[in-house]
């Protein structure tokens, strides 16, 4: 089996910091202030389920509340679910609701609400059906109360609710063309936010051995980040401490491997790069680090909303991208390197990926999975089919007139968050 190059960079967020004032949570918020919030991404699309970049999570939380939320140590918490149950011999999941809640337009929010969302969730054409996988039906024996009937592994399913999947549209804005095309200008959700105006990808107001990481973080980071040798960042619970340190730095070495596959002139690929300065530098880096044991590395930059795309429609041989947190480690592992996924465009099928990962989803134990997933993280680090550069520590500023904001380790959730009354 050849094994495809898939991804060739990731720089992932994982730190944030705030200052004191903001955590305040003490102080009463001015309900008409503006709050100004500024994200290298926008949003290709309204529509959590049909979208094609997972990236739009981002802006889609402020829109979209979701069934399950997450504490800022990535914890899964009571959202529009007050309660989750596992049966005893992992054949079902019951999610009960909480009451009282509309959407935008009033439309009451139920089960019924959650059942025709997750169905489409789980559509084939769905960004969001990989993510769903082990969900054989979903039932709603009372208005409260909804069954996801399990026919595989669903440990991760509770974490998983708290992102794209978990994301609740109003039923009465899907299910035609015409309506289903709207929603990816105009969200309609039961979120904290309404978009009163937009401006796609600008403004939204709502209402192998070759590559020197180390030399990344330093210069393209300007050292505020971490070397990565795995897809977690230490302190995260799916780290695996014992691939530190893999593929480490090693010209001579990767020479030496390019000789033995039969290319000791090196080849060629054409590499796409987001047009955002800081990946544009990492590019140029990794560009001149390859050209020294003869890989040419060719980058064609574009804008974020186009550049995942293209790669996912197999127009590019590399993709050099920035991978946002996700709320459960098992949702970047399958979008990646499940050989159904859409952002695996080789379609390579990983030895091992699939019992691993099976077995990881199947514990629902937190420290278990832990050790599972860490496994699993083993598989496919050991396939080399994508290349974690490094860690972005990233860092949150915010005046003193903000409050109730805490940094969180994966996406900053903005519940509670306001502008203090003068």
């Amino acid at each position: 089996m050849k094994a495809a190059l898939s991804v060739l960079a990731v720089t992932v967020a994982v730190a944030g910091c705030g200052s004191s004032a903001a955590t305040d949570v003490a102080q009463t918020a001015d309900p008409n202030a503006t709050l100004r919030y500024a994200t290298t991404y926008g949003a290709s699309s309204f529509d959590p389920h049909k979208t094609r970049i997972t990236s739009d999570s981002i802006m889609l939380n402020l829109v979209y509340d979701r069934l399950v939320h997450r504490d800022r140590d990535a914890n899964p918490i009571p959202g529009l679910a007050e309660s989750w149950e596992f049966a005893d011999d992992g054949s079902t999941l019951t999610l009960r609701l909480r009451q009282d809640v509309t959407f935008s337009d009033g439309t009451p929010f139920d089960a019924a609400a959650v059942v025709a969302n997750l169905e489409r969730a789980m559509q084939p054409d769905s960004i969001t059906a990989a993510m769903l996988a082990g969900v054989a039906a979903v039932e709603a024996p009372d208005p409260q109360t909804v069954v996801l009937r399990l026919d595989g592994p669903g440990g991760q399913l509770v974490l998983t609710l708290s992102d794209l999947p978990g994301m609740m549209v109003n039923p009465n804005a899907f299910g035609t063309p015409d309506k289903d095309a709207a929603l990816v200008l105009t969200p309609a959700g039961t979120g904290r936010y309404t978009v009163a105006q937009a401006q796609p990808g600008a403004q939204y107001e709502f209402v192998a051995h070759a590559v020197d990481r180390e030399a990344v973080v330093e210069t393209a980071l300007e050292g505020h980040g971490e070397a990565a040798s795995q897809n977690f960042p230490s302190g995260y619970f799916a780290h695996n401490a014992a691939l530190d340190g893999q593929y480490a730095f090693d010209p001579e070495r990767a020479k030496a491997l390019l000789a033995q596959a039969g290319v000791p002139n090196g080849f060629s690929f054409v590499a796409g790069a987001s047009n955002l300065p800081e990946n544009q530098l990492i590019a140029q880096i990794m560009q001149e680090q390859l050209a020294r044991v003869g890989i040419t590395m060719e980058i064609r930059s574009m804008t974020p909303t186009d550049l995942n795309p293209a790669f996912n429609r197999g127009e590019l041989d590399a993709i050099l991208t920035t991978l946002t947190g996700r709320a459960e480690p098992s949702l970047l592992l399958t979008s990646y390197y499940g050989q159904d996924s859409p952002q695996n465009p080789s379609h390579d099928d990983i030895p091992g990926f699939r019992e691993a990962m099976e077995a990881a989803n199947r514990a629902t134990d937190p420290d278990e999975r832990a050790a599972l997933l860490g496994e699993v993280n083993a598989v496919v680090m050991d396939h080399a089919a994508m290349l974690p550069v490094a860690f972005a520590e990233l860092g949150a500023i915010t005046s003193g007139t903000v409050v109730g904001y805490e940094p969180s380790r994966v996406l900053d959730e903005w519940r509670g968050v306001g502008v203090a009354a003068p």
